[in-house]
């Protein structure tokens, strides 16, 4: 796992805690816990940024209420709204156009989950055009 020089939570514009959920995230997908597999739907294992319980939102949400009872502009997570930033985390923007066949994978999830932490942009474009 790489060195972490992450941003803070202000610098992020989330709470600490919600912080620590995307590390947590991050931390599921680098050791390949979540994967692209729809047999680990029930276990909760299943990661695709076409299912909004399943993308990097849908685990934040499972680390920080594991109910499922959770919204990312949760006031009790020190955010009232969502960043852009963080908006184009969770929604990268050509998700939104894929097909089946070129779904997100698990490792250009982690990079950028680990972009958005350490830089504060997701760069998705990058991050799709590497693969």
């Amino acid at each position: 796992m790489l060195q972490r020089n992450f941003l803070t939570a202000n610098e992020l514009q989330m709470s600490e805690k919600m912080l620590e959920a995307h590390i947590t995230v991050l931390g599921m997908l680098e050791r390949e816990e979540l994967t692209n597999d729809r047999k680990g739907y029930y276990a909760l294992t299943y990661f695709s940024m076409e299912n909004w319980s399943a993308c990097i939102w849908g685990h934040v949400g499972r680390v920080l209420e594991p109910s499922g009872r959770f919204s990312p502009c949760d006031p009790r997570y020190g955010a009232d709204s969502v960043s852009a930033a963080r908006f184009d985390l969770y929604y990268p923007k050509r998700a939104q156009v894929f097909d089946g066949s070129e779904a997100i994978t698990v490792p250009q999830a982690a990079h950028a989950l680990r972009n958005f932490l350490t830089t504060g942009k997701a760069q998705w474009a990058k991050v799709l055009a590497e693969a």
